[in-house]
């Protein structure tokens, strides 16, 4: 038990040098969805913070269908991961987990071709 605490305490210190933790953990809202995708226009670190509150809504399955409708979260999602996929792995692997999400589910398999994920990086 003592080695995982430290290996937690560990992952969290290093962590901490790419997010601030009080960000980490802050809590996503399905109803502020567009001002998300606003911060995928701005500098890395925004653009992680709101990739990371978007991966938060994306992994409610109850959500999927709002994202699916919303066409400006996944043209801008796509296109963040086209150009700035080397840029930040953080990034790419926030927006990869979303699109993830979606895999889950045949139904939104279209969807995933349609954006062309998958042969974006």
């Amino acid at each position: 038990k003592q080695w995982y605490q430290r290996r937690v305490r560990g992952i969290r210190e290093a962590a901490s040098q790419f997010y601030d933790i009080d960000e980490v953990q802050e809590k996503a809202d399905l109803n502020e969805l567009e001002s998300y995708v606003d911060l995928l226009y701005d500098d890395m670190k925004t653009k992680i913070r709101g990739t990371s509150l978007i991966l938060q809504i994306a992994r409610n399955p109850d959500n999927l269908a709002e994202l699916i409708d919303n066409e400006m979260v996944l043209g801008a999602l796509s296109r963040v991961l086209r150009e700035d996929w080397k840029k930040s792995i953080d990034l790419c692997t926030n927006i990869v987990y979303i699109f993830f999400c979606f895999s889950s589910f045949s139904d939104f398999h279209a969807l995933l071709l349609q954006y062309k994920i998958g042969s974006s990086c």
